[in-house]
C-alpha cells in the first residue's frame, strides 16, 4: 500500500469520525432541547407545590429540590463558562496545522 493510498484512508477514517460526532452532538443537543422544554413545566409544578394549601412536608420537599437544583445549575452554568475560557486559552496557543500535514 502507498503512502497516498494510507493517507487517503486516514482520511477517510478522520472524517466518519468527525460525522460520527457531529451526529451524535446533534442528537445530545436536541435530546437537551427536549429537556429545557419538560424542564420549564416542572418547574412549574414544583412552584404550584409551595402554596399553602399544600401539606407542609410536601411543601419542603419541593423548596429543597428548588435549592438543590438551582445550585447545581448555577455550578454547571459557571463551570461551561470556565471552560469556555480555557478552550479559548488553548486555541490562542496552538500553532497553526500546515494545509495537508498532519502527525
Amino acid at each position: 500500500m502507498s503512502r497516498s493510498e494510507m493517507a487517503s484512508g486516514a482520511t477517510a477514517q478522520e472524517e466518519f469520525k468527525a460525522k460520527l460526532t457531529e451526529v451524535r452532538a446533534d442528537r445530545v443537543r436536541r435530546s437537551a432541547g427536549m429537556l429545557t422544554a419538560a424542564a420549564s413545566e416542572a418547574v412549574r409544578t414544583l412552584l404550584s407545590l409551595q402554596k399553602e394549601s399544600v401539606p407542609a412536608p410536601v411543601r419542603l420537599g419541593a423548596a429543597r429540590t428548588v435549592l438543590e437544583i438551582g445550585v447545581k445549575l448555577r455550578e454547571m452554568a459557571d463551570f461551561e463558562t470556565r471552560l469556555a475560557e480555557l478552550e479559548a486559552q488553548v486555541r490562542a496557543f496552538e500553532p497553526p496545522v500546515a494545509a495537508g500535514w498532519s502527525p
